[in-house]
């Protein structure tokens, strides 16, 4: 299911909820993500939005060329 929960930090102020998301990718990746607000224990219907731009991290096409390099079969 690939599924996880991050509890997130937020602050009410009158009407108005601020949720700060992770500061690492290491606790939640950028890309699609549903987010649930729960009041007293109940939760909201659930709302589809982007963590970052959406674009997938940097790649270092020296790493994966160095692990094939070094991967059985490869040759």
């Amino acid at each position: 299911m690939s599924q996880r929960m991050v509890e997130l930090a937020c602050t009410l102020n009158g009407n108005k909820l601020t949720v700060t998301g992770p500061k690492t990718s290491g606790i939640f990746q950028p890309g699609p993500a549903w987010i649930h607000i729960l009041a007293d224990g109940v939760p909201s219907k659930s709302t589809k939005l982007m963590v970052g731009s959406g674009n997938s991290p940097p790649v270092s096409q020296s790493a994966i060329a160095n692990m094939l390099k070094h991967t059985k079969g490869s040759n």
